[in-house]
């Protein structure tokens, strides 16, 4: 009766430990996913919204991106806007003033450099990315929101510069 107490033991342990080394081998081969895309209002686009998630290590890193004035004799004061997967927020940025009047901003465009690395971030393929976006221009709050399903973000598999776009 010991004996095969300690042999039923060793196996269940053997079996365990083989299980638990099969999901981290393929948690460790899971390759990261690169999304991008660019939202465009009546007013400016954020062009080159891009982050990466390595979904082995439960992280996300966003890259920077570009606010871009999209006509010409507006002024703006101010731009806050924020992009959240789910209920955690990814990106918020809070702009006073008018963007495009700032020494840094060069034709229009104004380079925002947001490169971090987010840890605990659970994102899943058919999570929801949440985007919301307040400012005020020629003198008229705007107040806009969208969502898209995370899974249609995701970086086009070729070497040209084509980005998913979002119309808010």
């Amino acid at each position: 009766m010991g004996k095969r107490y300690v042999l039923t033991s060793i196996s269940l342990i053997l079996f365990v430990a083989i299980i638990v080394l099969s999901v981290q081998q393929f948690q460790l081969r899971q390759i990261p996913k690169v999304y991008n895309f660019t939202v465009e209002t009546d007013d400016f686009r954020l062009q080159g919204l891009e982050f990466v998630v390595n979904r082995s290590s439960n992280s996300v890193y966003f890259t920077g991106h570009n606010l871009e004035a999209t006509g010409a004799d507006r002024q703006f004061a101010g731009i806050v806007y924020g992009i959240s997967i789910e209920d955690q927020m990814i990106l918020s940025v809070n702009q006073a003033d008018d963007p495009f009047t700032l020494p840094d901003t060069y034709e229009g465009k104004r380079h925002y450099d947001t490169r971090y690395l987010m840890e605990n971030v659970k994102v899943r393929g058919q999570d929801t990315v949440y985007i919301e976006i307040k400012y005020t221009v020629n003198g008229v709050a705007k107040h806009l929101k969208g969502n898209v399903k995370l899974n249609s973000l995701v970086k086009p598999f070729s070497s040209s510069d084509q980005q998913n776009i979002i119309q808010l």
